[in-house]
């Protein structure tokens, strides 16, 4: 118990879970706006959109998070010099918030897709012949009743997206060069010069082995 109260005073533990909730937060916030625009897209009658919106979500669906975010650092941090601050520590966090809402929202998306599929077709029917558009009869009829069919699914998607925020310390960070001379010791230690010995006698023995009976 001493020692689990300790973690406490050597670790802001605290802070970290601040941290967790935070990136939660936001991250379901866009991923929200995001996943309402891409299934608007899945629905609309334009054919383009449609296959825009289904490949965003099939590959993001398919793409582990963890190559997303270290995409955001390698790749769009220092390769690409995109970020949101000077200070590492809050571009780290909203690249992080970027990449869990692009992953993100593809689930939403999905969700709320099955909340319009509970829809019945008569609400469609019924709001073009009051002379609707499109825009107006997706933001008025039905995707309200959409999010309240899609409300099972929406917070399963929510709990899994608190539950990838731990992968956020999978990020590669810069190494210390200090560790350096401490990992050629442990490759070139004792433990390592003895196996060399070792394997030089056996060779030695084996070559005095083929020596005698050359002689013979």
């Amino acid at each position: 118990m001493d020692g689990f109260l300790a973690l406490f005073s050597q670790y802001n533990i605290p802070g970290a879970f601040l941290v967790n909730i935070e990136l939660t937060l936001w991250s379901a916030l866009f991923s929200t706006i995001l996943g309402v625009i891409l299934v608007m897209m899945r629905i609309s009658p334009i054919a383009s959109l449609r296959t825009v919106s289904g490949a965003y979500v099939e590959l993001f669906k398919n793409l582990p998070l963890t190559i997303i975010m270290v995409f955001m650092v390698l790749g769009a941090y220092a390769q690409l010099k995109f970020g949101f601050s000077d200070t590492f520590a809050t571009n780290f966090f909203w690249l992080a918030v970027t990449g869990l809402s692009l992953y993100t929202a593809a689930f939403v998306c999905e969700s709320l897709r099955s909340g319009i599929n509970t829809v019945p077709l008569g609400q469609a029917e019924a709001a073009r012949a009051l002379g609707l558009n499109f825009m107006q009869a997706a933001t008025q009829i039905i995707l309200p009743q959409a999010f309240r069919g899609s409300v099972a699914p929406l917070g399963n998607t929510l709990i899994a997206l608190l539950k990838n925020d731990e992968r956020n310390d999978r990020i590669p960070r810069r190494p210390n060069r200090t560790d350096l001379p401490d990992l050629r010791l442990r490759l070139c230690g004792s433990d390592h010069s003895d196996r060399h010995a070792d394997h030089v006698s056996v060779q030695q023995a084996r070559g005095e082995e083929v020596t005698r009976h050359g002689k013979q």
